[in-house]
């Protein structure tokens, strides 16, 4: 199963928002286009996308879901920071998708790179705003099988053809 791990993009600050509420900025919205060109130039598609429910991560998504024509996607709080890595990963092992689209927030998704091909947190795994790393691990996901493959930056997306 291959693992594709997509940090939310660019976000409002706001002292008047919920942090569940606060969207993407013109250049989160432009980052998360990025993204979904990267992986339809790279040929990679998605048999489901999981995403975080707070709004800056369901924005994050929605270019991937609609340029890749992804027909299953759902929101888990499992992708929510503070949220326990294993319980995502027996979500994951009961998925019969063999790509996956993640997309949620730091610290988590660096914590969970980290479990997946650690089995601990000792990696220093740094998700700048919409990285996107990939990790190939077998079901049932346990800690410590993973293999990343790689880690791009935003930035990085554009410049590959």
């Amino acid at each position: 199963m291959l693992l594709y791990l997509l940090r939310h993009g660019d976000a409002v600050d706001s002292a008047t928002l919920h942090d569940s509420e606060r969207p993407l900025t013109e250049r989160g919205s432009e980052q998360s286009r990025t993204a979904a060109a990267f992986f339809q130039r790279s040929k990679i598609s998605f048999g489901l996308i999981i995403t975080s429910p707070l709004l800056r991560a369901k924005q994050m998504a929605q270019p991937a879901k609609e340029l890749l024509a992804v027909k299953q996607t759902f929101e888990s709080e499992y992708l929510v920071p503070g949220s326990n890595p294993n319980q995502l990963f027996d979500l994951l092992s009961n998925q019969s998708a063999d790509s996956i689209l993640l997309v949620g927030h730091e610290p988590h998704l660096s914590t969970t790179i980290s479990l997946l091909i650690c089995g601990d947190t000792s990696a220093q795994i740094e998700m700048k705003k919409a990285s996107c790393a990939c990790v190939e691990i077998a079901k049932p996901i346990e800690a410590g099988k993973g293999n990343l493959k790689w880690l791009i930056t935003s930035e990085h997306m554009k410049t590959l053809r």
